[in-house]
């Protein structure tokens, strides 16, 4: 568990430090929880368990935290970033 020390609302180095590794290790968990949920090989990612990869075109797989803030992943159909 992380402490902070210096509760002061002026600039706090600590309180800047605790969101970035907050950030880190929420970013951290996603990034292992896809790696974990992938059932295919794709470029660098090589599974021995899964060695083929299947064509996803069009089909974005996103990660995300549900309500009670725990990791699910899905496949979305439409293309990210566009309206």
């Amino acid at each position: 568990e992380y402490k902070i020390n210096d509760s002061s609302l002026r600039y706090n180095p600590q309180i800047k430090q605790y969101f970035e590794l907050k950030s880190l290790l929420t970013i951290s968990s996603a990034i292992c929880y896809a790696a974990k949920q992938r059932q295919e090989s794709r470029g660098a990612h090589y599974r021995t368990d899964f060695e083929n990869s299947r064509d996803y075109a069009g089909v974005n797989s996103v990660v995300y935290k549900n309500d009670n803030g725990l990791l699910q992943s899905g496949l979305v159909k439409e293309k990210l970033g566009e309206e």
